[in-house]
């Protein structure tokens, strides 16, 4: 009888590999910085009409750095309600308390809901900025996101924005151009027109991620550009591919994308390169219908690949899996033995069958 050894780890262990590198988390390594956000209820988070609670965008951002492996803390500092005299009056005490190297300032939307001047607004952001420099923070400016819940956002766009840019530049601070990163989609990323959904308070803190400057982490907008492309989240082409990214296969794109890929390395690095390169490629694909039939056609198997990992029986499909490609290897492995035995079977000279009687 021939003897049958398998050698190496073989293509079932490498593939068992690859899969658990987007299965299983990666832990933080590099020390980096603590951040401050600071702001009203679209820091703090809100509770849409479902009962959700969405945790605002602090969350997100969090949970960006944690994927990357860095050890940064953001601190959510957010106060639902708050007006910017309020802030002014809080920021101190949250600066004594918390100690930080960053501060994220976004603040307006109560001011303009309650009808205070545009002036009186921007003055307000400005003495927040003081006092963070004069504490050695720094600070970066948001613009205003837009307000289609009570019909500010002309106001907001028009008239305040441009002068909160004014103002980053006076002061010399960064800023972080939210109003232009959402308001394309703010129709899709809102709950109310004013309170940012998921997918909102993602492209928020991709744009915050984008320009404090953290080592390891993006810089310059890179991975928040995207957000007026039309992408949901992040799942750019995707949303560009099938119109709208309350669509079922964006939803589950977006869920594998955070459960899957968010919750390691390679998946992250993945994502952000996903983010760089993609916007361009999506609107392209957003403006021709042929392009987005024919996008849909090759995301069919990203889409049933995401249905099924996604599913409560995700695990035994991944076994039976296992099990079919060692199945087929073994009778690989089995056939080309007999193959082999076959072989010795001839002498080298080919005078025919040795070692057998007839």
């Amino acid at each position: 009888m021939l003897k049958k050894k398998l050698a190496g780890p073989g293509p079932v262990c490498i593939f068992a590999v690859f899969l658990s590198c987007f299965m299983l988390p990666c832990s933080p390594t590099v020390h980096a910085a603590d951040i401050i956000a600071f702001g009203d209820s679209i820091t703090q988070g809100s509770i849409d009409p479902a009962g959700s609670d969405n945790g605002g965008y602090p969350l997100v951002l969090q949970q960006i750095y944690d994927n990357n492996g860095l050890d940064v803390h953001v601190y959510n500092k957010g106060l639902a309600g708050e007006r910017t005299s309020d802030g002014l009056s809080r920021i101190s005490s949250v600066l004594n308390e918390t100690s930080a190297d960053f501060l994220l300032l976004l603040e307006g939307a109560n001011d303009v809901i309650a009808g205070i001047s545009h002036q009186t607004l921007v003055q307000n952001l400005g003495l927040m900025i003081d006092k963070c420099q004069a504490k050695g923070v720094s600070p970066l400016l948001a613009t205003m996101t837009p307000d289609e819940k009570y019909g500010n956002t002309s106001l907001i766009n028009a008239t305040i924005n441009p002068e909160i840019k004014t103002l980053a530049t006076e002061k010399n601070v960064t800023l972080v151009d939210l109003y232009s990163v959402v308001a394309d989609s703010w129709a899709a990323w809102s709950w109310d027109g004013l309170h940012p959904n998921y997918d909102g308070m993602s492209a928020i803190a991709y744009a915050w991620y984008g320009y404090v400057p953290i080592s390891g982490a993006g810089s310059g907008g890179g991975a928040a550009s995207g957000g007026d492309d039309g992408g949901g989240g992040g799942c750019f082409i995707a949303t560009a591919s099938y119109g709208s990214l309350l669509e079922p296969q964006v939803v589950l794109l977006q869920n594998f994308r955070d459960q899957f890929l968010l919750t390691n390395r390679p998946g992250s690095f993945f994502v952000a390169q996903y983010y760089k390169y993609s916007p361009p490629l999506a609107d392209y694909i957003a403006a021709h219908p042929w392009l987005r039939a024919v996008t849909r056609i090759f995301l069919y198997p990203l889409v049933g690949v995401s249905a099924i990992l996604l599913s409560p029986a995700r695990h035994l499909f991944i076994w039976f899996l296992l099990a079919g490609l060692m199945l087929i290897l073994f009778f690989c492995y089995r056939q080309s033995g007999r193959e082999r035995a076959l072989a010795k079977a001839y002498d080298p000279a080919g005078s025919g069958y040795t070692g057998r009687k007839r």
